[in-house]
């Protein structure tokens, strides 16, 4: 008990919060609640200081919508964090609030005081997650858009609400990312991007709305992400210095869809969607990556064949399957890699397809198959052993052996929940691959064992070949 008590005396007469760097001690403060954070600011005037100089400011106030008592007393601490502060840095501010119909105009009022401090403060990145009313609108203030310091913006207003740009707004010259979540705009914002935001680098565009036209000219622009925009029907991208571009772009009506792309320096290009009219300016001859998981209306789409052929340069190519049944419209002379999504129910007719991919891509060095989609979506659940047909083959003569085939060095391919058949791919391509280096194996927990032993008697063309095995 004696050595107990000692140690304790010992333990509180050791200060270690004190004796750290500043840095630290706003690295770890940076993890609490705003809760937390006006606890812990009333414990001594060390921690007093901690929290007026941090230079990350969360100021969380959707667990206290339905508390209102504490709701003004948090937003008055706000008040005065933001006050004391008398100007020091900001690095990083989020702020999460969800507006209350009988206190709009008010609240308004404090969340664009606590912008404006903000940028009194020099913030470098802010994160508003504004949750208002979809015929509401919020406007951005005039000192936010000609700060000098803000280098990041992400603004969502979760259930559409409109977003105001002020049309006076001077030229934000140290905006370098900025991303727009869940709300509307309109056709202005294009002639806002291209007139004031002389330095965005990365402009990232989710669920908007509000226009059916989006023209994004750019010549700092080097990324761009558009998921899931909401009645778009056309979009123009001009950026020169472009080289990378996400598309998202899913509709139920392909009619009067068009997608205009001038960007000569692009190196990866990503569109998970539907293909309608395709106006394609770039030639693409700098990309490296291109990631085409649309939904052709055929296999003879000629929108899709037009797509591939403007990709004739590409050496790292990701693409769905359906996209392939088709064939490839010309030589990719300069892929090396293939990814092919979503093999589906196809696995039967999966063995053909690749014999084409070889005779279309004669350097190719790297293939896998998987039976799951693209990031973009949900994987789909796959029938039982079962329930597939296991009696089709997909075996192919000796005269169907590729001579293109001798370039291939790896190979991965994601067996379908118990699906056999795909089996044949396997060995057809163990058999035929003379320069075959690796070939990774992906199979679920049950088939494990059954499917190593299977492989391990197959023929292979190449003595040094690797087969690893791994389970799901």
């Amino acid at each position: 008990m004696e050595i107990l008590s000692k140690c304790h005396r010992t333990c509180n007469n050791m200060d270690k919060f004190s004796s750290l760097p500043d840095h630290i001690v706003h690295k770890i403060t940076s993890y609490l609640s705003l809760k937390d954070i006006s606890r812990l600011s009333v414990v001594s005037r060390r921690c007093r200081q901690v929290c007026i100089s941090s230079p990350f400011l969360v100021f969380d106030l959707i667990p206290y919508s339905n508390n209102q008592p504490k709701r003004v007393r948090l937003i008055n601490y706000i008040d005065r964090l933001l006050f004391l502060r008398n100007g020091k840095n900001i690095e990083w501010c989020y702020i999460s609030w969800c507006m209350q119909s009988s206190l709009v105009n008010e609240e308004e009022y404090r969340i664009l005081s606590w912008l404006h401090n903000a940028v009194a403060c020099n913030a470098k990145m802010l994160n508003l997650q504004l949750n208002l009313r979809r015929e509401s609108y919020f406007a951005l203030p005039t000192s936010l858009l000609s700060s000098t310091s803000l280098t990041a913006l992400e603004v969502n207003l979760h259930n559409g609400a409109i977003l105001k740009i002020p049309s006076s707004s001077t030229a934000i010259t140290s905006l370098k990312y900025l991303t727009l979540n869940s709300l509307r705009i309109d056709k202005s914002f294009g002639d806002w991007v291209l007139s004031c935001c002389k330095s965005l680098m990365v402009l990232s565009l989710v669920k908007i709305d509000g226009t059916k036209s989006i023209n994004i000219t750019s010549s700092s622009l080097k990324a761009l992400m558009v998921v899931c925009p909401r009645n778009l029907f056309n979009l123009q991208v001009c950026a020169e210095t472009l080289e990378s571009m996400i598309l998202h772009w899913t509709f139920s009506n392909p009619d009067n869809r068009v997608l205009q792309l001038s960007a000569p320096k692009l190196g990866t290009f990503v569109w998970n969607g539907k293909i309608s009219e395709v106006q394609l300016e770039a030639n693409f001859m700098c990309l490296n990556f291109a990631g085409i998981l649309v939904t052709p209306s055929s296999s003879t789409d000629q929108n899709l064949v037009h797509l591939l052929r403007a990709l004739r340069k590409v050496r790292d190519l990701h693409i769905s399957y359906n996209c392939l049944q088709g064939g490839l419209p010309i030589l990719f002379t300069s892929m090396s890699t293939i990814v092919i999504y979503n093999v589906g129910d196809a696995w039967d007719d999966l063995l053909p397809t690749i014999i084409s991919l070889f005779e279309a891509a004669p350097n190719l060095i790297c293939l896998s198959v998987k039976n799951k989609c693209f990031p973009f979506q949900y994987p789909h659940n796959f029938p039982s052993k079962e329930e597939s047909d296991c009696g089709r083959s997909m075996l192919c003569s000796e005269s169907e052996n590729i001579p293109f085939m001798h370039n291939l060095r790896f190979v991965r391919i994601e067996l379908a929940l118990r699906r056999w058949n795909v089996l044949e791919l396997i060995k057809y391509l163990l058999k035929n691959t003379k320069n075959l280096q690796k070939m990774t194996i992906i199979c679920d927990p049950l088939s494990f064992s059954d499917v190593r032993r299977e492989i391990s008697g197959y023929e292979k063309a190449s003595s040094e070949a690797e087969v690893e095995f791994y389970s799901l």
